[in-house]
């Protein structure tokens, strides 16, 4: 029988010990709601590297149109590389497309997802810290937990999951 893991709600309530999951998506959650504070835990700071950025194009696609997909990839890094420049011009831009919000409340919210996600955008096998690039060993890392724990059937590589023919050299 499987059991549903708790959620993050619930454990921020005491209602449950504990919450695996993606601590960006909480990161900038009102913590002033909860019973406890929150404690992320990043997984690579364990050893367990993932990818936790991908762009995901058809395979027909990068055949048929390997021009869109290069232009695609190369304008999404510009965008966050210009976050990283400038993550409060970031947030703004957000927050003027969605002004119906709450302005201050979203803003401190976003900038603290960004900041969170920036921090972890290079994987430590990442050494030249080359934005967008995927690392083989932490695909290899990755596939290796997908095979262990979620029962994954491949006897593909990690390198046949990616690609890094369409990430620029620098940006």
């Amino acid at each position: 029988m499987s059991r549903k893991a708790p959620s993050c709600r619930a454990t921020l309530q005491g209602l449950a010990p504990r919450h695996s999951g993606r601590h960006r998506r909480q990161a900038g959650r009102d913590r002033g709601q909860w019973r406890q504070a929150a404690a992320h835990l990043n997984y690579a700071d364990y050893g367990v590297a993932q990818p936790g950025y991908a762009i995901v194009a058809h395979q027909d696609t990068v055949k048929s149109n390997p021009d869109l997909v290069k232009r695609f990839v190369h304008a999404t890094l510009l965008a966050v590389k210009a976050a990283k420049e400038d993550p409060d011009a970031a947030v703004a831009s957000l927050i003027n497309w969605n002004a119906s919000m709450e302005e201050d409340k979203v803003k401190k919210q976003a900038r603290q997802v960004l900041d969170v996600t920036l921090s972890i955008l290079y994987s430590a096998n990442n050494k030249d810290k080359r934005l967008g690039l995927n690392v083989d060993a932490d695909w290899a890392s990755a596939l290796e937990l997908l095979k262990k724990y979620n029962d994954l059937k491949t006897d593909k590589k990690a390198s046949d999951f990616y690609t890094n023919d369409f990430v620029p050299e620098s940006i």
